[in-house]
């Protein structure tokens, strides 16, 4: 009996050690391992110049931290492995020195991220001594680990000491405006292309940090801000100094409460800025009145690619001022539309202007209500002066459902509108 659980523990281990041999990208749960003995059967492959492994996922570990510091080492010398992500694994201060020195030993590592990793802020400040010294990693992602404002603070560290770093995302962390700030004074020693914090709550106070600091730095291209609620007065002071701005490309404030004050202070940025290619303001609550302000913004803009106001508070009225910003924009490439109320009237607007306008190569109105057959109608025969929105749209046709109860005669719904749309739509 003794004799066969030896055979088959054997043969479990051959099995493991090919696995990570030939795997280019190698996933380790719980199930995969739960034993010192298989940490170093998976160190002895991962130190075969035969190795495959490019990425290493460690999800869920129930591992004891010498199995950690088995795997760590393993990688010291490595020069295959370029991604390394935990998941749900705990890192206690062995584990966290065990990381510190891999990261501190190893040359080709470009992607480190840790997830819902539960460490505490001492350990992770030891894990940071690693990566202030590592010359290859160029993504660095942490969500849910409970880092805090001290835990930004570490990272700001390293962004002033490592040159090489071009993407820091930070998730779902509470690293408060007290972090943002310390994050925000450290862009301007660092080479930065890329920060994302998306859900830390960095408030209006860490927006006006973050704004501050990109008045001298056109090295920062993509900024992702999504659903801190920074509000009206974080993008005011965030689209001031976005003005003239020659780095950020990539702009994400989707989720963050903003309304048509500060849609109109995107607006009169979109009138100047010279460099913006993509904007997302998804999730929020940007009706017709901040719509205007964007359109107008647009009309003189030669630089926007790419706008995406899904599930904002757009009618009709913002609809067309958005289509009359497209008869002299001829720049932009994607609109999306999806989840508002821009109704029959609003489709309509943008059918008269698809036969004329050859730029706009896709345009989301999927989830738009009170759409009636006769707009609908119209809409396909504009689209087929676009063979570009002609395939996009098809999308919309699939998924519109009718509306019995709106009318398609022109009386109607313009006996539905008030006296400032009848001026705005020239009736």
């Amino acid at each position: 009996m003794g004799n066969r659980r030896k055979k088959q523990k054997i043969m479990k281990e051959k099995e493991l050690y090919q696995m990570v041999l030939d795997s280019s990208r190698l996933n380790l749960s719980y199930t995969d391992i739960v034993s010192v003995e298989e940490a170093r059967v998976i160190a002895r492959a991962l130190k075969n110049r035969r190795a495959q492994t490019r990425s290493m996922t460690l999800y869920k570990m129930n591992i004891i931290d010498e199995a950690v510091e088995i795997i760590m080492e393993a990688l010291h010398n490595n020069v295959n492995v370029r991604y390394l992500h935990l998941l749900h694994t705990s890192i206690t201060s062995t584990g966290a020195k065990a990381l510190s020195q891999m990261l501190t030993a190893n040359t080709t590592l470009n992607f480190f991220g840790l997830s819902n990793c539960s460490i505490n802020r001492g350990n992770f400040k030891n894990l940071t001594e690693g990566m202030k010294s590592n010359s290859s990693l160029e993504q660095v992602h942490f969500t849910e680990n409970q880092i805090g404002v001290e835990g930004a603070g570490e990272l700001a560290k390293v962004l002033t000491s490592n040159s090489s770093i071009q993407l820091l995302s930070i998730g779902e962390e509470q690293i408060l405006s007290r972090g943002t700030r310390s994050l925000a004074d450290a862009l301007a020693q660092s080479s930065l292309d890329a920060l994302s914090l998306q859900g830390v709550r960095i408030t209006y106070v860490g927006a006006k940090a973050l704004a501050e600091s990109l008045r001298n730095n056109n090295v920062l291209s993509r900024l992702h801000l999504d659903f801190n609620h920074i509000g009206d007065l974080g993008v005011r002071v965030l689209s001031e100094n976005l003005k003239y701005n020659k780095g950020v490309k990539k702009l994400q404030l989707s989720g963050n409460s903003i309304s048509n004050d500060g849609a109109m202070a995107i607006g009169d940025m979109l009138k100047v800025n010279s460099c913006l290619k993509a904007l997302f303001l998804t999730d929020n609550m940007i009706g017709d009145k901040g719509t205007r302000a964007i359109s107008d913004g647009l009309k003189t803009n030669c630089h926007l690619t790419f706008l995406d106001l899904t599930n904002n508070q757009i009618r009709k009225v913002g609809a067309k001022a958005l289509a009359d910003a497209l008869k002299w924009n001829t720049k932009l490439q994607s609109l999306n539309l999806e989840d508002n109320e821009i109704g029959n009237f609003g489709v309509r607007a943008f059918a008269q202007v698809f036969k004329y306008n050859t730029t706009l190569r896709s345009c989301d109105l999927i989830g738009n209500n009170f759409i009636g057959q006769l707009g609908v109608f119209v809409l396909v025969d504009a689209s087929k002066y676009n063979l570009y929105l002609e395939e996009t749209l098809q999308f919309f046709f699939e998924s519109v459902e009718f509306d019995e109860n709106i009318s398609d005669d022109d009386s109607s719904v313009m006996g539905s509108m008030s006296d400032e749309d009848s001026v705005l739509f020239g009736l």
